[in-house]
């Protein structure tokens, strides 16, 4: 809608305006001013009006809007009536029923015949040549296949090394057959099963356990019993480091499958964390076997978290530091603290010899222990 601004000053004669005192002008010229702003309000109120009315009045018959932006009770749908047919397929309609198997992929063919009449009861005789066919459809207890492959460790009468035989190529070290994997793909991939649907149907339909965990889960047990023997003296260290290759290879490799799959950077799905870990646990896995060569080094985060509890303790009582230079101060101190202690190292001596070094422009002494390390670390080593 447009109104046509008009000038109420130009209405007036100019002999008129000439004979009107000053003062009079000044006051009619500010009552044209408001008028005129009045003008533009009503102008834009009136056109808001026409847009909300027009919104109001819009249904999905007189606009692209779906039905479902129509208000409410607009467009009842009519009350149908009544049909007086039955239900399902009326007289004359073709039925759709499910496909037969053809003989030949039948496990089993049974002939029924009738023995008497149902009429008279005499005994029937003959045979049909196009018998009615009704077929029994089943599934059969599903028993997974498992082959165990044995690797046998064999001592060499010549030099005592003890050699132990290693996987074929063609068997993968995960622990599952191409067919296990296929169909877990297709679970997940064709038919968008979560994991842990996927998991559920494996254990439940085919009696196999599917997980990620499970790999590493077995192998971290056997891990365990070989160092608990370590431990008690039941086992060498020598022997313990050659068992662990096997052990190292299986879990490097379960890693590196999961490492395989794809997930989003802002995924949080179970099974994008237990790829994030893995992928983690990937990038200081040298650093996880050094308990196998090095003497002192336990396999557990027992030793860190009682080197953290003193931190932990330092924080709750004094509120922490107040400044940057504070929070270096604390953690150098605490890292020099419990890292001494651990090796049983005089702390008074060390920080002494610190001092020292500084004021002297001297090398620092060192936080490094000498460490023990066994001789036959080299297959280990070889074998990452």
């Amino acid at each position: 809608m447009e109104h046509k601004c008009v000038n109420h000053l130009e209405q007036i004669p100019p002999e008129d305006w000439d004979k009107t005192p000053a003062r009079v002008k000044k006051l009619v010229e500010e009552m044209a001013q408001q008028i005129e702003q009045q003008s533009k309000k009503l102008t834009e109120v009136l056109t808001v009006q026409e847009q909300l009315l027009e919104k109001i009045n819009r249904t999905s018959e007189n606009s692209s809007s779906p039905p479902s932006s129509d208000p409410p009770g607009f467009g009842k749908k009519p009350v149908k009536q009544k049909s007086s047919k039955k239900r399902g397929g009326q007289p004359g309609h073709k039925g759709n029923s499910r496909d037969l198997y053809p003989i030949e992929e039948c496990s089993e063919v049974i002939d029924h015949h009738p023995e008497d009449c149902t009429n008279c009861g005499a005994t029937l005789t003959g045979v049909d040549a196009n018998p009615y066919r009704h077929q029994i459809v089943e599934i059969p207890p599903i028993n997974p296949i498992v082959v165990e492959h044995r690797l046998h460790q064999v001592t060499c009468t010549g030099c005592g090394t003890k050699t132990r035989a290693t996987l074929p190529e063609d068997v993968n070290p995960s622990g599952y057959g191409v067919r296990v994997v296929a169909l877990v793909a297709l679970l997940s991939g064709v038919y968008r099963n979560s994991q842990r649907m996927v998991q559920s149907a494996m254990l439940e339909v085919f009696g196999i356990s599917i997980s990620l965990g499970t790999a590493l889960v077995k192998q971290q047990e056997k891990l365990f019993e070989l160092w608990h023997r370590v431990r008690d003296g039941t086992l060498s260290r020598s022997e313990f480091i050659v068992m662990v290759i096997e052990i190292r290879a299986s879990i490097k490799a379960t890693l590196l499958a999961a490492d395989n799959y794809e997930i989003t950077s802002r995924e949080k799905t179970p099974l994008a964390k237990t790829v994030r870990t893995c992928r983690q646990l990937l990038k200081v896995e040298s650093a996880m076997w050094l308990f196998v060569t090095t003497v002192g080094v336990e396999p557990t985060n027992n030793a860190a978290e009682r080197a953290i509890r003193p931190a932990v303790i330092w924080r709750r009582t004094s509120f922490g530091s107040q400044t940057q230079a504070g929070s270096f101060f604390v953690a150098r101190m605490l890292t020099v603290v419990t890292t001494l202690k651990s090796q049983k190292r005089n702390v008074l001596e060390f920080i002494t010899q610190a001092v020292v070094a500084t004021r002297g422009g001297t090398t620092a002494p060192s936080l490094l222990p000498e460490t023990a390390i066994c001789s036959d670390d080299s297959d280990l080593l070889k074998a990452a």
